[in-house]
């Protein structure tokens, strides 16, 4: 097992049982989507990621916990896009 498919169990291991589902019918609808989209939504999930970052850093208490959510989540769809860009790079 690579780095990073360890990684991508873990942020799947991160959700919360509400959202897998939902995540699972996403990584279901990633072969559909263009190149040109996937590209615009890794960086519009590392704007998420680098806001929730900085919101993070600005708060503490109870939105740690929303925020740690959130995280997983973001981690996840990560994951996602990634293993769908690397499948059609035939996994190099």
């Amino acid at each position: 097992m690579t780095n990073i498919e360890s990684q991508n169990i873990h942020a799947a291991l991160d959700l919360p049982a509400h959202k897998v589902e939902g995540m699972a019918a996403t990584a279901a609808q990633m072969h559909r989507l263009t190149f040109a989209q996937l590209v615009a939504m890794v960086a519009r999930i590392d704007r998420s990621r680098a806001n929730a970052k900085d919101t993070r850093a600005a708060t503490e208490g109870p939105m740690s916990e929303a925020l740690d959510r959130i995280d997983a989540q973001l981690c996840c769809m990560w994951a996602l896009v990634e293993a769908e860009l690397e499948r059609r790079m035939g996994g190099r």
